[in-house]
């Protein structure tokens, strides 16, 4: 298992491992694998936490490969507040790229495909942030002035990758970076 994140899988044939078979970079990436019959439909899941931002501007970066089955949803959550309070959030359906229920383009499988989130926290509220997408071989994608999936979102303190798929499929995870952007 990849160290340095929190792994939520059931051991029912889903999975979160580190993988040779594909990587967006070097020689490895990380591999989150559903399967049928899990009990929570939002298993499994790849969390990272420890971070507390709340002022200033922040980057995310990360690239995926999908397979045309992946469901997967993605967020940034303050997980402090009770009940919890999603700030950017996308989803990957059949290959379909959303944000708040938009489709904003598709996303190729088999394919890397690289994702920049850039927000500035502690300025404005609503909080807004800045989605760029590149497809391996392509030009960027940029979406400006999104709106996060909560209007009370503040502040980031926990990222997550979650699979919301029914069937066995993967998707790949690598170059995650999370960092002030100043």
């Amino acid at each position: 298992p990849p160290s340095g994140a929190e792994l939520h899988v059931e051991h029912k044939g889903d999975a979160i491992l580190v993988t040779d078979e594909t990587a967006a970079s070097a020689s490895q990436s990380v591999k989150i694998i559903d399967a049928p019959g899990l009990e929570h439909s939002y298993n499994p899941h790849y969390v990272y936490r420890g971070m507390d931002y709340t002022q200033g501007c922040v980057r995310n970066r990360f690239a995926l490969r999908i397979e045309p089955q992946t469901s997967l949803q993605f967020e940034w959550r303050d997980w402090r507040a009770s009940p919890y309070v999603t700030g950017p959030q996308l989803t990957i359906r059949a290959g379909r790229l959303r944000v708040g229920g938009r489709e904003l383009q598709v996303v190729p499988t088999g394919r890397w495909v690289r994702f920049e989130i850039v927000t500035t926290l502690g300025t404005a509220r609503p909080v807004t942030w800045t989605l760029r997408v590149t497809p391996d071989g392509e030009a960027t994608n940029e979406f400006r002035d999104l709106a996060p999936a909560n209007a009370d979102f503040t502040r980031v303190n926990w990222v997550g990758f979650t699979s919301l798929a029914t069937d066995k499929t993967a998707f790949y995870l690598d170059d995650f970076a999370f960092e002030p952007a100043g």
